[in-house]
């Protein structure tokens, strides 16, 4: 599934996340949560998303 709703990233496993980026070319490039150094099981994934710390970009506009 993909979804836009940075809350549910509570409900899933690091190895269920996907993050998905565009770099200025238009090239899109897939990575996972699992590939991150240093995430917990227990850390507030959906904060760290919208801070911008996995690096995926959190707001479009």
């Amino acid at each position: 599934m993909a979804c836009h709703e940075a809350s549910l990233l509570s409900e899933l496993t690091i190895g269920e996340v996907l993050f998905c980026e565009k770099d200025s070319l238009g090239r899109t490039t897939v990575f996972g949560l699992a590939e991150i150094e240093r995430v917990w099981r227990d850390e507030n994934s959906s904060g760290k998303f919208m801070s911008g710390d996995y690096g995926a970009i959190s707001i479009v506009g």
